[in-house]
C-alpha cells in the first residue's frame, strides 16, 4: 500500500480495506462567513466560525460495517487519505487535528523544477522541520487529518450482479 492510501477509522472502528477499495475523501470548508460591501463598494469579509465537512465514499467487496456506532454523539474520524501544507521554507506549521498513530506520521517532499523528491522531516508540536534539498523551490508536508465529528449513518447499496457494496458517509466537524 502506498503512503497516500491507508485505512480510515470512525468512532474506534477501522474500516476494512475490502470495503473501501476506491476510497474517495472530500474535505470542504464550511463556516459562518459573509462578504460585505461598504458604501463605495469596498469588500470586508466577516467570519464568525470555520469548520470542515468530510464526505467519504467508496465501494468494495463488503459493506463498511458501521451499524454498531452511536450516531448521536461526537466521534473521532481518522482520515485515510492525506492533505498537505506547502511552504517556501524548510519549516511548516501543521494543523493540530492530525493523526499521530503509527503508520500515519507526516512526511515531506521537496519541489524541484519539474519533479518532487522525498526528504526527511521531524515534527515537534505542530512544527515540521524539513531537511533542505538544494534547488528546492518549495516543500510540502503531508499529513492525515483527524477530526471530532458528528455523522449520520452511511447510505449503502449492494449490487448482487457485481457483488459490490457502495456507500457514502458525511461527517461534520464539531
Amino acid at each position: 500500500m502506498s503512503r497516500s492510501g491507508k485505512a480510515f477509522e470512525l468512532g474506534g472502528l477501522v474500516i476494512p480495506i475490502h470495503a473501501a477499495l476506491d476510497l474517495q475523501q472530500q474535505i470542504e470548508p464550511i463556516g459562518g462567513t459573509a462578504l460585505l460591501r461598504l458604501g463605495q463598494g469596498a469588500a470586508i469579509k466577516q467570519t464568525a466560525w470555520r469548520k470542515r465537512r468530510v464526505t467519504l465514499s467508496a465501494s468494495g467487496w463488503c459493506p463498511p460495517g458501521l451499524q454498531a456506532l452511536t450516531w448521536d454523539t461526537p466521534m473521532t474520524l481518522k482520515c485515510g487519505l492525506p492533505q498537505s501544507v506547502t511552504s517556501a521554507t524548510a519549516s511548516a506549521t501543521l494543523p493540530a487535528g492530525r493523526r499521530t498513530d503509527a503508520g500515519y506520521e507526516p512526511f515531506a517532499r521537496a519541489h524541484l523544477a519539474g519533479e518532487w523528491r522525498d526528504t526527511p522531516c521531524s515534527v515537534a508540536g505542530n512544527t515540521a522541520t524539513i531537511t533542505a534539498v538544494a534547488g528546492a523551490i518549495a516543500y510540502q508536508v503531508w499529513y492525515w487529518p483527524q477530526l471530532t465529528v458528528y455523522a449520520e449513518p452511511p447510505v449503502e447499496t449492494f449490487d448482487q450482479a457485481t457483488a459490490q457494496a457502495r456507500w457514502e458517509l458525511v461527517c461534520e466537524e464539531v
